[in-house]
């Protein structure tokens, strides 16, 4: 993983709801879907290396694409 990525799985959970559930950055959440977007990357890898599941991380995505469409 790159210095890039390893900063980025840093600053992507900012805090836990009561129930245990974490609480993400917006920021970071963006950046980790643009990087998920690029040509030849895998979501199920890139999900992996931030410690997010790669269905929510699918979800984050398809909730970008309808944002920019």
């Amino acid at each position: 993983m790159t210095e890039k990525y390893a900063e980025l799985k840093d600053r992507l959970v900012v805090g836990r709801k009561r129930d245990g559930r974490c609480v993400y950055d917006e920021v970071a959440k963006k950046e980790l879907v643009v990087a998920c977007l690029r040509q030849g990357v895998s979501v199920a890898r890139m999900a992996m290396q931030h410690g997010v599941n790669t269905n929510l991380l699918r979800t984050w995505i398809a909730a970008y694409q309808r944002r920019i469409a």
